[in-house]
């Protein structure tokens, strides 16, 4: 941003100017979260955790349970001709 403002206007500035300068104006630059909570319904993330917790008590699932997946090695895959 400083070497922007040198070549539109030709007055070097440090990058601590800048920065407060556009906090001063009210701009914000910082790296968004990454979170979708504000994008999930509160409602269905409630009932979810109530089947989890239901499932630990009756045994049916535990926390180290992870996801099966099915891996696939290069060697164990044919390539169509």
């Amino acid at each position: 941003m400083a070497e922007y403002v040198y070549a539109a206007v030709h007055v070097r500035v440090s990058t601590s100017t800048v920065s407060r300068t556009l906090r001063e104006l009210g701009y914000c630059y910082k790296r968004p979260k990454l979170s979708l909570k504000h994008k999930q319904d509160s409602r269905q993330v409630r009932r979810a955790k109530w089947a989890r917790d239901e499932a630990l008590k009756k045994g049916l699932w535990t926390r180290d349970a992870t996801p099966s997946s099915t891996r696939t090695s290069a060697s164990s895959t044919s390539i169509p001709a």
